[in-house]
């Protein structure tokens, strides 16, 4: 399955473009990250090659990145969330397209970052899909009830003449 790199739209609603990518990602089976980077970050970059080099295949399988560049999309990514003082940045996503609590900011420089990266990557990606199987088991739970059949009617029988009154 590999990891799903998906390179964000230049422009829009960082918010409406998570949605869209949260729900495709459950159709498709997979846990969905927002991948923050820059041309600059040497960790950034050596991430970045290593995806595409499937050096992430097996440890992060079944990953949806919806990849943002800090220097073009710092301003609009803050609107839905995503924000930390470090990169690369890897944030956990809700189904409203805002950012969770869970993420995983900066890494060391050099190949280490690999080694570094791929332990704490997989228990964010673990952490993801627990929090999507519940949302997923909550939006099921609210479908509408099955119809109840109604009681049967109780049979009322109305005199059609008042009773006679007594002198």
């Amino acid at each position: 399955m590999g990891v799903d790199w998906v390179d964000a739209p230049a422009t829009g609603d960082v918010a409406a473009q998570v949605r869209e990518q949260w729900s495709k990602s459950q159709t498709d089976g997979r846990a969905l990250l927002v991948y923050v980077g820059a041309g600059w970050c040497e960790p950034c970059k050596i991430f970045h090659d290593a995806v595409l080099a499937g050096r992430f295949n097996g440890p992060a399988d079944g990953l949806r990145l919806l990849v943002y560049d800090l220097d073009r999309d710092k301003d609009r990514l803050a609107a839905a969330g995503y924000t930390s003082d470090m990169i690369p940045l890897f944030a956990g996503t809700a189904p409203d397209g805002m950012a969770t609590s869970r993420k995983l900011g900066g890494a060391v420089k050099g190949m280490e970052a690999i080694d570094y990266l791929t332990a704490r990557l997989q228990r964010l990606i673990a952490s993801q899909r627990r929090m999507d199987t519940k949302v997923v088991q909550g939006l099921e739970g609210r479908r509408a009830p099955a119809p109840v059949e109604a009681p049967a009617a109780a049979t009322v029988v109305v005199p059609l003449r008042p009773p006679a009154v007594a002198p």
